[in-house]
């Protein structure tokens, strides 16, 4: 499908640098449907190659909207001077941080389909202020929802 439509120039204003110019495009419905593209699933990818632009569905950003709890769950993780565990359920995307007393607590999930993502026992004093990122979780929650 192809379709030839008009590029729209204006200043963007606010804090904007003098002389800055805001270029935007309408895209026809029947396209962004054909992406996948829903109010509740806006993400795009767009690359410049080769002179010509790429819209594709934002797979990352997929992604990340199927976990839930990453961020408490990271808060949670850092906020705590102690053995901390932060888990996965695969099957539904659910994250959550397990806090414990001492470092040889744990608790047993029977079943497979939840993981650890992070983990710090906090023996020495120097793994007590260990601390994971947003970046880091999700990278390793992707990696698990993978098929």
């Amino acid at each position: 499908m192809k379709r030839t439509a008009k590029v729209s120039v204006t200043h963007p204003g606010g804090n904007a640098s003098k002389g800055s110019l805001r270029y935007s495009i309408t895209i026809p419905p029947v396209m962004m449907q054909g992406l996948g593209i829903t109010p509740e699933d806006r993400d795009i990818t767009i690359t410049f190659e080769n002179d010509k632009i790429i819209i594709e569905k934002g797979e990352n950003e997929m992604e990340i909207k199927k976990f839930t709890g990453i961020k408490r769950a990271v808060g949670t993780f850092n906020n705590w001077q102690g053995h901390a565990e932060i888990m996965m359920d695969v099957n539904t995307g659910e994250t959550w941080c397990n806090v414990f007393n001492g470092p040889g607590e744990y608790i047993d999930y029977h079943g497979g389909h939840v993981h650890r993502l992070e983990s710090k026992a906090a023996v020495r004093m120097e793994e007590r202020d260990y601390k994971t990122s947003m970046a880091k979780m999700l990278k390793a929650a992707s990696d698990w929802m993978k098929p």
